[in-house]
């Protein structure tokens, strides 16, 4: 027995000697494969963005992860946006659009901006906010602009809402981007008498109509009224034309269908938003008969 046990406890010794485990091995996480079918241009997505154009597929990821595709879309309000210089520096190959934004003081030969006419969708925004003061019936129906003072934007929403009502009076309202600030300046137009109030995008235009639906009153912001998705497969459907926009701006207005009524406040009925989708129709007939 004693020479049985000698033996085991050599041969436990033995397995306890200076050799280690191997460490466990880190596998790098993987982003899900993408859907597509073999010889479709798989096309960079970061943030925002999508499109459906037939021979591509969406490609989404980081930055960095999608920057081998030779073509990337970024949404220019994501954070992403700012690292695109950069990364574009590292991959001279690949087209990055920035989707709703300019490139044009980037200065690179390889990022391109997609450019939604924020003019015109402020004048469709007018033509809504039109037939909503022609609904009120009153001799002089108030609408307003809320938000910090952009005087272009202001007077194309002002034509819009006179190419409708030419009675109406137009109001403003003038504040800092503050969120709070914002809310007070729509709260003040309604106190006026607007029935309609109006604000440019992001987080000064939410605050705007938190303000007006706390008083029931209809709020209309810039972002109902553009598309950045159908400029984005415009863009994508160039790619797929070898058609490549590197180190410019594309600009996108009515005829392009990147302008146009989305989803309206609720408090607009469905047959002024007919009327409005009927009057943009005209638009672009209009335009595309200049052009």
């Amino acid at each position: 027995m004693r020479v049985v046990a000698l033996v085991l406890l050599t041969v436990v010794a033995a397995g306890c000697g200076t050799k280690k485990a191997a460490p466990p091995v880190h596998h790098p996480a993987k982003r899900p494969a993408q859907t597509s079918t073999a010889g479709d241009l798989p096309v960079g997505v970061v943030g925002n963005v999508s499109f459906v154009v037939p021979g591509a597929v969406m490609d989404r990821g980081s930055l960095t992860q999608v920057a081998h595709d030779s073509l990337v879309l970024v949404d220019a309000s994501s954070p992403a946006a700012s690292q695109v210089p950069l990364v574009a520096s590292s991959y001279p190959t690949t087209t990055f659009a920035l989707v709703g934004a300019s490139a044009r003081d980037l200065h690179l030969h390889n990022v391109e901006g997609l450019v939604l006419r924020d003019d015109e969708a402020a004048h469709v925004m007018g033509l809504v906010a039109g037939l909503i003061a022609s609904d009120v019936g009153a001799q002089q129906p108030r609408v307003g602009w809320a938000g910090p003072q952009e005087i272009p934007l202001a007077n194309a929403f002002a034509d819009g809402v006179h190419a409708v009502d030419r009675s109406a009076q137009i109001l403003h309202s003038w504040s800092t981007s503050v969120p709070a600030s914002c809310k007070e300046a729509a709260l003040a137009l309604i106190a006026r008498g607007a029935v309609a109030v109006a604000a440019h995008r992001g987080i000064c235009a939410g605050a705007v109509a938190s303000g007006a639906h706390e008083q029931d009153v209809v709020a209309l912001r810039l972002t109902d009224f553009e598309f950045p998705d159908a400029a984005a497969a415009a863009i994508v459907r160039d790619a797929l034309s070898g058609i490549d926009h590197g180190g410019h701006d594309v600009i996108f207005g009515y005829s392009t269908g990147a302008i146009g009524v989305g989803a309206l406040d609720r408090r607009i009925s469905s047959d002024t938003a007919i009327r409005a989708r009927q009057l943009v129709g005209q638009l672009i007939g209009s335009s595309q008969t200049q052009g």
